[in-house]
């Protein structure tokens, strides 16, 4: 996450490309920190150590929101059935 960081200037991974495996694994990894925070049951299953790390990242908890519509994506499914 630190060289993607330091390589991207940000933490927020994009959803990875079939053929990525490394940016794959780290997704996989990012989706996995925040699951781990939340927990289950209210109850997280992340040191509070591990948190603090990856906030001083700038690690985003939540995933970036979606920047197209639904309108949008069907728009797009029409031009390409045409």
């Amino acid at each position: 996450l630190v060289r993607f960081k330091e390589f991207h200037g940000h933490t927020n991974i994009p959803p990875p490309k079939q053929s990525d495996e490394k940016l794959s694994k780290l997704y996989k990894w990012a989706e996995r920190q925040r699951t781990d925070r939340r927990g289950r049951k209210g109850r997280p299953r992340m040191k509070p150590e591990r948190v603090r790390l990856l906030e001083d990242l700038g690690f985003r908890w939540a995933e970036a929101p979606q920047t197209h519509t639904w309108k949008d994506r069907y728009d797009d499914l029409c031009k390409f059935r045409e």
